[in-house]
């Protein structure tokens, strides 16, 4: 804690009211979606995850956006 109290960088802890609603676009396998929805989780980003979006059907990150 810095002498503001909070845990890093002087900002307060992201709480689920005040996330961003975020889209993703992907192309292909999907390990930067990933990436983003572990990040997401655990409410490093500030976002959540409403929607992800390909312009080609089948691929893998469709895939991780179903399980996720």
């Amino acid at each position: 804690r810095n002498h503001t109290g909070y845990r890093t960088g002087g900002y307060p802890p992201v709480t689920s009211a005040s996330r961003l609603p975020t889209v993703v676009l992907v192309s292909g396998s999907g390990t930067n979606l990933q990436a983003i929805l572990d990040h997401a989780q655990r409410g490093s980003l500030g976002i959540t995850v409403t929607g992800v979006v390909s312009d080609r059907p089948g691929v893998m990150a469709l895939e991780r956006a179903k399980r996720a």
